[in-house]
């Protein structure tokens, strides 16, 4: 599906990176989804949020078609690599902060994996492969992105909120979904959860959250 988008509504740092990522063909195979995807959100379906972040996520589908430096883009749009401790990198500049993500293949914590194609190093994390059933394609006229459907993001982030560490990142994750209720749409996202194989806890998890924003239950 594809909608509009506003570019309006992005800082001018952000409409660079997209643009940049874009004409090297980086959403072929990767999405927004972060926080940032909240403004598309909030523009096409007129929703009520404030961002309150400068960190900037996309993610990498596991078969991938795109090959471009990608490192070397970020750079020529002023962001440095930064690795941690562990060995996973990000890009910085000033407030804005960048970290790839891909979905981790069963239990095993690694610190990061190559994606060779793309020369980064992308943190594995559970249940980022929902984020591609039925991905968004936002025109901006000039280029287009791809985001994750409204029901995936909320899916996702109703799991998520229940695995956080930190209270403060479930509150905000749990915020987000509060806020995209309005442009829910129940079947799609029953849909998109039964066809997943998730277990007792992760099912569990899912009604917790859900009850907290005051969304029914929706799990069979």
């Amino acid at each position: 599906m594809v909608i509009k988008g506003d570019l309006r509504f992005f800082p001018d740092e952000i409409k660079e990176l997209l643009q940049g990522l874009a004409l090297e063909n980086f959403f072929t195979d990767g999405i927004l989804c972060g926080s940032w995807v909240m403004l598309v959100y909030r523009f096409y379906h007129k929703l009520v949020y404030t961002l309150r972040t400068e960190d900037i996520d996309f993610a990498v589908e596991a078969v991938r078609h795109c090959a471009a430096d990608i490192p070397g883009i970020l750079m020529k749009l002023g962001y440095l690599p930064v690795l941690n401790i562990h060995g996973l990198e990000k890009y910085v500049k000033g407030p804005f902060s960048i970290e790839f993500l891909v979905h981790r293949k069963g239990g095993k914590d690694i610190p990061y994996v190559t994606v060779k194609e793309m020369k980064i190093r992308a943190l594995p994390l559970p249940f980022m492969s929902m984020l591609f059933i039925d991905p968004l394609t936002v025109d901006f006229g000039e280029f287009s992105i791809r985001i994750p459907s409204v029901e995936a993001l909320f899916l996702h982030k109703l799991i998520v909120a229940q695995r956080r560490k930190h209270a403060s990142k479930a509150e905000k994750d749990l915020e987000q979904c509060a806020s995209l209720i309005p442009a829910v749409n129940a079947e799609k996202l029953a849909a998109i959860a039964e066809s997943q194989r998730f277990s007792k806890d992760t099912r569990t998890a899912i009604l917790k959250s859900a009850s907290q924003i005051g969304y029914p239950p929706f799990l069979k």
